[in-house]
């Protein structure tokens, strides 16, 4: 089994080729649990990176209803001092 074969594969396949008792190789296992691996890490790496996106929307958002705060309240100064 190669490296780039594994990387086809669906988890449901990679964990039936762990299961199958005709090839109880360590080193096919050992390949099999590293793609196991190598895709936690890069679904670790895609959730940080989404978290990361939303963290700095967040912030802007912020941003912009602290503008929108002190645009109402300078509209509100300015419409209670206006003479009548």
């Amino acid at each position: 089994m190669y490296a780039h074969d594994l990387q086809k594969m669906s988890l449901d396949e990679l964990s039936a080729a762990l299961a199958d008792k005709n090839d109880p190789s360590k080193a096919a296992n050992a390949i099999i649990m590293n793609e196991f691996a190598r895709r936690a890490h890069i679904a670790q790496i895609e959730s940080a990176n989404a978290t990361r996106v939303t963290a700095v929307w967040t912030r802007w958002i912020a941003v912009a209803n602290l503008v929108l705060m002190a645009t109402a309240v300078i509209t509100l100064i300015l419409a209670v001092s206006a003479p009548r």
